[in-house]
């Protein structure tokens, strides 16, 4: 996760990015047409296939990037750019989501700029302090429309219609029975231009994506402001605490750390601050600033939480059971194990189950099979997914 502000925007990120694809393609395409040439010309003379051969191979040579004793190729370099720039931009690109349908902003700078805005919705959206439910409601509505203007223009005779189809695939079969509607990436960047390689989504995996929640990866320290020394401690979050960004981020100009505001939204276990016995830390209320990367460490101790494609899927760390419901009882409907590497795509935030432990929606990658598992023990401390 880079944190640092880029100095440039997304759209010109973006822009960049679509050119350097569309000359890779381009010269792709010229690549193999030159080795087909080589191909025929050493089957017409054979006395100079060696020289032919040798010639090939340092033409492949031009399409290979050498770092640190490592051949990647230039798709491969696009792709780590790709994946990089998402963790810069990720923040810029669903502000635009969330803007586009009046959800309140997770970013003070996207708030800023709507407000700056010519279009009385976008204007009218920043002054608003809407609720995690509010902003559910919206962004459920915009997932419904895309998905229904996906449909639409597949089911017309046009040749808009044939190339929606051929662009979305079969991606309801990526998706659990039961999971009607799913968003595919091509419908979702229609309306929001970007490079980035989007999955397809359900309402679920959507609504993770442009949530803005962010989970701790260790314990760390909430402050009153973004530079430490200048401020106090509120208090100190345990691993899995979930959060809402509220803001960009800032910089402690005494430490350099990347910190940014956010809000409370759940803890890990159940104690007498999220009861609401003390006013100053309770679920949906308490907020302050945390830090985001660490300058001195070199390592984030928080993280976007369940983002197809950044965070999402998590690795499972520890074997334990795929349940039908998020409830524990005497009497659990098993679906089947989950084993140590298996690869699960998060479908919802943590629901504290009982005093001590979280539980997760999740769809297994390997067989799609849906269900819940415990991602978190509080009382052993026993972390059954990789969060680092």
């Amino acid at each position: 996760m880079l944190p640092a502000k880029s100095t440039i925007a997304h759209d010109e990120w973006d822009k960049l990015v679509g050119d350097c694809s569309h000359a890779l393609k381009e010269t792709e395409a010229k690549h193999a047409e030159a080795l087909e040439y080589l191909k025929k010309a050493g089957g017409e003379a054979p006395r100079l296939k060696v020289r032919l051969e040798q010639f090939r191979a340092q033409l492949d040579k031009l399409f290979i990037f050498e770092v640190d004793g490592l051949n990647e190729t230039f798709s491969e370099k696009l792709t780590q750019i790709k994946s990089k720039g998402f963790s810069v931009y990720m923040d810029q690109y669903i502000e635009r989501i969330r803007t586009a349908c009046g959800a309140s902003s997770t970013s003070a700078d996207a708030k800023q700029a709507a407000a700056e805005s010519d279009d009385p919705a976008m204007a009218s959206a920043a002054g608003a302090d809407a609720t995690d439910k509010d902003d559910e409601k919206l962004l459920t509505e915009l997932f419904h429309k895309l998905v229904d203007e996906y449909d639409a223009a597949q089911q017309s005779g046009g040749a808009a219609g044939k190339e929606e189809k051929k662009n979305g695939g079969d991606a309801a079969k990526e998706s659990e029975a039961g999971e009607k509607k799913v968003l595919v990436s091509n419908a979702l960047k229609k309306r929001f231009p970007t490079q980035f390689a989007l999955p397809h989504m359900t309402l679920d995996e959507f609504l993770l994506f442009v949530g803005g929640f962010w989970v701790t990866q260790k314990e760390i320290a909430l402050t009153t402001v973004a530079d430490v020394l200048a401020g106090a401690v509120v208090t100190k979050y345990a691993a899995w605490t979930i959060v809402k960004m509220t803001g960009a981020v800032e910089v402690d100009k005494d430490t350099g750390n990347a910190r940014r505001p956010c809000i409370l939204h759940s803890l890990p276990k159940k104690t007498e601050s999220a009861e609401g016995n003390d006013t100053e830390i309770q679920e949906g209320v308490t907020r302050g600033y945390i830090t985001v990367w660490d300058k001195a460490m070199g390592v984030p101790p928080t993280r976007p939480y369940g983002v197809p494609c950044l965070t999402s899927p998590m690795e499972m760390s520890k074997e334990t059971v795929l349940t039908a419901t998020g409830e524990l009882g005497p009497k659990l409907d098993v679906l089947r194990r989950l084993k140590i590497g298996e690869k699960m795509d998060i479908m919802s935030l943590p629901v504290r189950v009982g005093d001590k432990m979280l539980r997760v929606k999740a769809r297994a990658q390997s067989d799609k099979k849906l269900g819940w598992f415990t991602i978190h023990d509080s009382k052993s401390d026993t972390h059954y997914v990789k969060l680092e």
